[in-house]
This record gives C-alpha cells, structure tokens and sequence, in this order.
C-alpha cells in the first residue's frame, strides 16, 4: 500500500533567509515553507532525495497563497543498482509539468493543493518552478512552497513476476496466502497490491493536526486494523469513533500551537505561556476523558464496551481578548490579505492526471472554524456575546460588581472624583453598566446643574473624566465606546470653555485621548474604524486643539521597528494623514501645521509594504502631497530612472507626476515617439520618392534635348546624366556607380567628409549638418552672432575671435571668406578660389582610394537609403553615405 515518503532536500536555486529549504522537510501547522530569494533568476530548482529507492505514486504540492509558480516540471532521477546517489553522474527523465492557478478569484487567500499521480521509481525528484504569477502583494517576484508531500511504494524488497509460475507453483501460492505464519507474508498481497492511500498520509493531515495528536492517531489506527484482523469489532469501533474526535481536538490543539509561535515571534510571552497552558490543559483533559491510556492497551488486552463519548472540557480561563496581542481570526482574515494565518485554508485543485479525480474532496475551513470544537467552552461563548453586546454574563443581576483591590488603587483619583458607585459602573463586567457610567459622566459634563461634580476642582474633573474616557475608547462593545466619545465631546465643547481653563488642561486631553483613537480607528469592526475616525477629525479642527499640533504629531509617527501593525492599522493610519492634510496646513511654520517630512517617514515605508491595501493609499498620499511641494516630496524618494521605474509602483508614482505637471507620462512618451518614427519613415519615403522623380526629370530633359532641332547636336553638347557628377557638373565616360563613389569620396570639389561621422556631405551645408544630422550634433550650438556650427565647450572662445562677427552671406568653412549667393558662387569659389579646398583635394588624390567592397558595404549607413550620389539634390548637405576614416 503506498504511504508517505520522508526526503531531504540537497539541494535548491536560491532561499529566502527566513524560508529555508529544509522547511519542506517537515509537516505541522507552523510550517513556513520555503520562498525563493528576492527577485531571483528563473527557472527555480529543488532536488529532493529519498532515503531509498522508492515507486512514487502520488506527488503533492502546497503552494503559497500569492508567490505563486505559473509552471511545475516534475522530474526524476534513479541512480543504478551498486551506486550510491550523486547528483553529479544522477540524470533525470522529465515526466511532465502542472500549472497553477493565479489565486486571483480567492484573493490571494488560500493556498492550491495540487496531488500529482504518477508511476515512476527513482531516488530523486527535480521540482523546476517557472516565473511567478505578477500579483500586487508579491513585490520581490518570489515563488514559494508551503510543503511537498511523496507517497509511493518503497522498493527494497521488489517483486519479481519471474519467482512464481502460475501453473507449476499454484499450490504454494495458495499455501501462501492461506498460511498466517508465511515468512513473507501473504503472497496475493504482494502480487496485487492496492492503490488505496490512507488520509493520514496526505499532505492535509500533517499540515493542520497537532504533531502529537497526529502519531496519536497514527498508532491507533493501527490498533484498529489489528482489532479487524483479530475480529475484535467492539475494540474497533470504539477506536474509530475515538480517532474521529481526535481529529477535531488535533485540529484545535494545532491551532492553538499556531498561535503560541506567533506569540513568541511578537516577543508577548505573557500570551505565549497562557496559550501553552491552555494546550496543556486541554490535551490533559481529553486524553483523560477518551481513556487514552486504556484503549492503547499498555497494560494489556482489555474488555471494551462502546458508550457514548463526552469530551466537552472543564471551565478554562477565556482567551486573551486584546486584538494587539491576538493573531488573525478567520473573520479578520478578510482585511489582513498579506499576513493570513498559518492556518490557512488549503484550495484543493484536480490532479495532473485528468481523468482521475483528486482522492480527498476539497477542505472548507470556513465550515471547519464555524463548528464548536471541545475547546469552545460555555464561558468563552458567553465573553464573545459580552462584546456583541446581546447577552449579560451571569452573575450578580442587582447591581455592578464590587471594585477589586488592583482597580481601587488605580481607580482612587476618579473616585475622590465621580464616588465609588460610578467607578463601580465603568469597571463592571456587564456591558450595560459601563454604557450606564458614560451617559452619567456625560450628563455631568453638559449639565449646568451637576450634581456630582458640583464642588469638585475643574481640573481634578478634566482628568478624572480623560481617564474614565481612555477606558471607554478601548471598550469592546460599541455603544459603551460611542457613548465615551460623547463623553468627550461634552468635556471639549462645554465643561472646558464653561470654566475657562488653560490651554495646559485641553492639551492634556489631546494627548491622553488620542492615540486610543488612532488604535481604534484601525479596529476589525467598520462603525467603530469610521466612529474613531470622525472624532479625530473633529478635534482635529477644533479651534483650541487645532493650535497645539498634537492630532499631526501623533498621526504622522512612525511605528516602532518590532511593532506587529496589521495592514488594516497602516492603511487606516495613511487615510487620516490624508483627511488632515485636506484641512491643516502644510510647512507653514505655524503651530499645528503638517511637516512633509513626518509624513514621508511613515510613508515609504508603507511604500514597500507586503500588503496592497497599503501600498495604494501610500501612493494616493504622496500624490497629493505632491500637488503642495512637488519637489520636497522626489526628495524623498528614489531618482527617476529606467531602473526605477521597473518596480511597478515607482513607475505609477512618477506617471502620476508627470500628469500632475501637465506633462505625458512614460506610456504616452513612448506612444508619441512610436508615432513619430512612423511619420519619419513616411517622410523618408516620401523624400526618396522626390529625389527619384529629380533624377527621371533630369533623364528626361537630356532625351528632350537630343531630340530638339532638325540637325544632331554635336558629340561634346550631349549629357548624360549617368555619367556626370551631379554636384561639380564633371562628365567622365569613366563614371560607372563604382568610379562614381571614388569621385565623390576623393576628388568632387563640392563635397567633403564630416569630421565626427564621416558622412559624405556638401562643403555648403557643413554647419546645418553638424547641427541637425551629425552623430555627434548634441556638442554643437550656433553661433548668435556668425550663425556657424561651434563646438559648445569652445562657443566661449569662438566668440571672442575677430573673425567671429555677423555675415551678409554664407561663408565658406575651409578659408572664412564670405561668399555670394546661389550654387553658382559656391562652385566657382570651391573650384577656382579656395586654395585650403585645393590642398585638401591635392592631399586626398595622392591618398589610397579605399575599395570597392568597402565602398559599397558603407553605403546606406548614413541617413538617406539611396546609393551614393544618386538621387541627392544639391544643397542638402550630405548624399547619404558614410566612408571608412
């Protein structure tokens, strides 16, 4: 029968330093998993090692809820018979590939289960993890692996068809079977062995029962085969319907163990030591009530008789109820989309075999967490009703509880105050005397007439009522903590103003009342989040408290390195900030006023916040600060560049300012330039369309004049175009397209080749090229004054020259002299004139003319497509080529 495989893993691609490989090697509710390094390479391997030769039948694996894989192969590797394994001689044979899902319709919340069915005999399995699936909460590109689970058959005693002969041996086949004192066991059992696989070998049972319980129920579901092989059925049903209970306490006692690590992680052993003991309790009790002991028969063979079985526990001390200190509950699940817990629910996918449906249906957590398990006593229940506010706890019905002695020492100041019945009121365990002790210290605080601090010290009031109200704030029932803010409501508007104290006493409520407001308005609950929010701003505004800049302050802090703050605390916290910069002002200098500075401290790093449900309120943030200080604001923040901008959110950050500053953002950039390089290619066409209509005009004046007059023109009066230079106007039978480009690289007095590209171009048009079509035109500038192309580090010193001044024509850029207008000015003057361009042609016919080859590989180079010399009009500046330097 196949069971679970253990294996190593020797050896994997990369590993985040939290999230080792080695995770993978273990199954419990508190495993981690194993993530790849930040933005690493891919594909990503894993190799794992089986202690022996094993036949894998079914391969299972968890992925992480949102560092998810697109693609799984899965390969194998069986090391010879004689050898030991080495991954350095082991070559493994692909069978196949699973994909995953991109978790989108979950939310990022379960985490996919896929059971692989296989037939393969081997001792390594290669896991190769494709690029992740691109999702808001994975920033660093990971891929991850909550466990891997192999079940197979192992394979160090092998059957061998060729050990029996089904007509010689039939007799000792059948002995075989028959015989319970076989040496190797039954032989049928051998030779058909079922594909059956037991649920306490799939990957779900490790991953959410207690450790103990789970060896537990392993070692009685031995006893129970046993009890069925020696038809002891009474001793079997009672170890089912036991193993079936166990499986609920398994569940509740892994539970329980998560929460204890996530304790010890935020470093609150107080919760810790309560969670462990509450554990110790419960796994005591219900070992005693199921008669563990008993039916594990230590002691020997027993009569056991089936009874009902009643494992509710005793009464034990409810659960801590501070939401700081708890982790995740299912309902909070909802909005802590990045942190679930480590229980999280498993979405079970089909097997990579199509036609085999997955052996276990689909788990449902939901349903898992809403039934009461053993540990859900009459206490707890009546606590979580406290809260909702529906139902009283039993006691004392008459009247509130009596103080105990902690709470009358901390409490005494406040009682001097409002007496001893009202204190008794605020600290009662029943929801509706506390709600009873708000209303009357808000009847004191609004009445004209009070009655209970009538002759009692204004200030001594103020701060017996801020403490009544920070006790308030921190209710868990709504309408106890809504009526603490009218308390404080009345203390602000009325009782202060009414009996003109300093500004000392309000700021001291301020400070007192606010950060439990900042608590509460990142609560689970919607009403008490939206309640807690309006009440600061509220005091925000208020003309008195507005001055002293304690809202700003307290909002805009930092929160501590080691403090846990669930994403809905962060995000909460970033909408405030937001609120008030919509009504304070900002780097004023004036007191109460917003500092850019506090605020970015708390914003980038909610900037690279694991959840999306901070992120985004972060960059709206930002955006709007940016539309106040614009410059102030990219101070903070990393440099505009393409590496930048690769991170998602950068990138949307910075198109976010560029449409703030009316400008088009990275998208619409690229979009125009697509669109201009398109209307440039047009133009090319269109231009070289031209210049072949030029040429045919040409070819046609030439037959035109052959054919013009009754008598033949003479020979030296013909032109032909093909062989004539087009910008000197010599005519050479020599003149093929090859003597051509010789012409125009080495003798033609017209042209000349640029300095810095080494295009061919027209003596006349050097400083239009070098300031629009040169390679290296981004070091030029024009001249103001002569309007000639200069180097821009020498334009200081080109100015200062004498020969620097304004020209009434263009001037010639060999010798400076100033020529007259028209081709025919400049021709004259470069043939007969310009001694510096006669030397320059005199030191280049005496150079070697480079070849042929080279001549033609380098044409086109340039910015025009055409072949050199044909097609190019006179007074463009370049004919499109470049030569060799």
């Amino acid at each position: 029968m196949p069971t679970k495989i253990p294996f190593q893993v020797v050896y994997s691609s990369s590993a985040d330093d939290n999230h080792r490989e080695k995770e993978l090697e273990f199954h419990s509710p508190t495993t981690k998993g194993w993530h790849s390094s930040r933005f690493c390479l891919y594909p990503q391997e894993l190799v794992l090692l089986m202690k022996e030769p094993v036949r894998i039948r079914k391969l299972q694996i968890l992925s992480h809820q949102f560092m998810i894989s697109s693609k799984v192969e899965v390969l194998i590797s069986k090391v010879p018979s004689g050898q030991s394994p080495s991954l350095l001689t082991s070559k493994f044979k692909r069978l196949g590939y699973v994909g995953l899902s991109d978790n989108g319709n979950t939310d990022f919340k379960a985490r996919e289960l896929k059971s692989i069915h296989l037939d393969a005999e081997g001792h390594f399995v290669k896991l190769v993890l494709h690029k992740n699936h691109v999702n808001k909460y994975n920033i660093y590109n990971q891929v991850g692996l909550v466990a891997v689970n192999v079940i197979g058959d192992r394979l160090d005693t092998p059957y061998d068809p060729g050990d029996f002969d089904s007509l010689k041996n039939v007799d000792s086949v059948v002995q075989g079977y028959i015989s319970p004192n076989a040496v190797s066991g039954p032989v049928w059992g051998r030779i058909n062995k079922p594909d059956y696989i037991s649920r306490m070998d799939d990957l779900a049972f490790d991953m959410y029962q207690d450790p103990e319980t789970a060896a537990l129920i392993r070692k009685l579901d031995d006893r129970k085969r046993e009890a069925v092989k020696e038809e002891r059925y009474d001793y079997a049903k009672k170890l089912t319907a036991v193993i079936s209970d166990l499986y609920k306490v398994g569940e509740k006692l892994g539970k329980y163990e998560a929460e204890k690590k996530k304790a010890v992680e935020l470093e609150d052993y107080d919760l810790a030591m309560e969670k462990k003991r509450q554990s110790d309790e419960f796994r005591l009790y219900v070992y005693k009530q199921l008669d563990i002991q008993e039916l594990l028969e230590l002691d020997g063979r027993k009569t056991h008789e089936h009874r009902p079985i009643n494992i509710t526990p005793p009464p034990l001390p409810p659960i801590a109820t501070d939401q700081n200190r708890l982790p995740p509950t299912p309902q909070r699940q909802e909005e802590e989309r990045d942190t679930p817990p480590l229980l999280a629910p498993i979405k079970r996918q089909p097997s990579a075999r199509e036609d085999t449906p997955p052996l276990i249906s689909p788990r449902k957590d939901d349903d898992a967490d809403d039934r009461p398990l053993p540990a859900l006593n009459k206490r707890s229940l009546e606590a979580d009703q406290e809260v909702e506010g529906t139902k009283e706890p039993p006691g004392n019905t008459d009247g509130p509880e009596p103080l105990k002695e902690n709470d009358l020492r901390t409490a005494g100041f406040v009682i001097e105050v409002f007496g001893e019945d009202l204190v008794q009121h605020a600290y009662s365990k029943q929801w509706k005397y506390r709600q009873e002790a708000m209303e009357n210290v808000e009847k004191e605080m609004s009445s004209d007439t009070p009655q209970l601090i009538s002759d009692k010290d204004p200030k001594a009031v103020v701060k017996a009522t801020v403490f009544l109200v920070q006790k308030g704030i921190k209710d868990q029932v709504f309408s106890v903590f809504s009526e603490s803010l009218e308390v404080l409501r009345s203390l602000v508007k009325t009782y202060i103003p009414r009996h003109k104290l300093a500004k000392s006493e309000i700021s001291h409520v301020a400070e007192k009342t606010t950060p439990p407001l900042l608590t509460k308005s990142g609560e689970m609950a919607a009403r008490s989040r939206d309640v807690a929010t309006a009440m600061i701003m509220e005091l925000a505004v208020h003309k008195d408290i507005k001055l002293l800049g304690v809202l700003p302050d307290h909002a805009t802090r930092p929160f501590k390195a080691k403090q846990q703050v669930s994403p809905r605390m962060y995000k909460s916290r970033i909408e405030i900030i937001e609120k008030l910069l919509g009504v304070l002002e900002l780097d004023s200098g004036k007191p109460g006023s917003l500092s850019t500075g506090n605020i970015m401290r708390i914003v980038l790093p909610a900037l690279e916040h694991t959840s999306g449900d901070v992120r985004d309120p972060a960059c709206r943030l930002v955006l709007e600060l940016y539309k106040k200080v614009k410059d102030t604001v990219r101070d903070y923040l990393p440099p505009d560049e393409p590496a930048t901008r690769k991170n998602p959110l950068y990138r949307n950050l910075f198109d976010g300012f560029d449409q703030i500053d009316g400008k088009p953002t990275e998208a619409e950039r690229k979009a125009q330039a697509k669109t201009a390089a398109a209307n440039s290619e047009k133009a090319k066409q269109a231009e070289i369309a031209a210049l072949q209509a030029q040429l045919q005009a040409l070819r046609d004046m030439a037959g035109e004049s052959n054919k013009a007059g009754n008598s033949k023109p003479a020979k030296e009066e013909q032109i032909d175009v093909d062989r004539m230079c087009i910008f000197c106007g010599e005519q050479n039978e020599s003149f093929t397209e090859e003597m051509l480009d010789v012409h125009y690289w080495k003798s033609c007095p017209m042209l000349k080749r640029c300095d810095h590209c080494a295009q061919v171009i027209e003596i006349s048009g050097v400083s239009e090229h070098l300031l629009t079509e040169c390679e290296s035109s981004g070091k030029f500038a024009q001249c103001p004054r002569c309007k000639e192309a200069v180097l821009k580090v020498d334009l200081e010193g080109h100015l200062a020259k004498k020969s620097c001044s304004p020209s009434k024509g263009p001037r010639c850029v060999l010798c400076n002299k100033t020529l007259g207008k028209g081709d025919e000015a400049w021709s004259k003057h470069l043939k007969e004139e310009c001694a510096p361009n006669k030397a320059r042609l005199q030191q280049q016919s005496a150079s070697k003319a480079p070849s042929q080859a080279s001549l033609r590989s380098t044409r086109g180079r340039g910015g025009k497509t055409t072949p050199l010399g044909r097609g190019a009009g006179k007074g463009r500046g370049k004919i499109g080529t470049s030569l060799p330097r």
